[in-house]
């Protein structure tokens, strides 16, 4: 935290240095005459430093793990936003859900498996060993259900601590950086109990 401190202090008097310099000297001639727009620059650049360092807050706060997940002999590793809002889970077990982008799952199921899961296909999957599970979704405007299923084994690793989980997996149709730059979001309730 104090270096943040520091280093916005150091900053905002680089910034404002090099507003005030291209106003002219600091001769009280030369300021009185640009009084106003020397002011309205240094409004702005206490913004811009104040949105910088925002940035690199939230940025520093944000808490994500590595996920491995193996499946049928196969594996996939990713790192995942940790989400404190996702509470879903499966409505019988009770497992939580991780939330994937569909091609990042598509690496590790294959196309078709990903499609059948995502248009609810439980016979196509049944044919592969998959048991479907449907998840209750609910976002801002609407609630609906999405599919998901439990695969072989899931690790997360935070902070050099791991933890053998059993969740569900549940593709999403969505940019594989959608999660705040990552591919996943995964409940916070999965991360190894120390990082929680």
């Amino acid at each position: 935290q104090s270096a943040i401190v520091f280093g916005c202090g150091a900053l905002l008097g680089g910034v404002m240095t090099a507003v005030l310099s291209l106003g002219g000297s600091y001769e009280a001639d030369n300021y009185q005459k640009s009084g106003g727009i020397t002011g309205l620059l240094a409004c702005a650049s206490v913004v811009f430093v104040y949105i910088t360092v925002r940035l690199i807050c939230n940025t520093k706060n944000r808490k994500y793990a590595r996920v491995l997940i193996k499946w049928k002999g196969r594996d996939i590793s990713f790192f995942a936003l940790c989400d404190s809002g996702n509470l879903m889970r499966d409505p019988f077990s009770g497992d939580p859900v991780i939330l994937l982008s569909k091609e990042t799952l598509a690496g590790l199921c294959g196309e078709d498996i990903t499609e059948a899961i995502l248009s609810l296909d439980g016979e196509a999957l049944s044919k592969n060993g998959i048991s479907l599970r449907l998840i209750p979704h609910r976002s801002d405007s609407q609630s609906s259900i999405i599919g998901g299923f439990v695969p072989d084994l899931v690790t997360v690793e935070c902070n050099k601590r791991k933890n053998r989980v059993r969740c569900v997996i549940a593709p999403r149709v969505c940019p594989e950086n959608y999660y705040a730059g990552y591919p996943a979001t995964l409940p916070a309730s999965l991360l190894p109990r120390k990082d929680i």
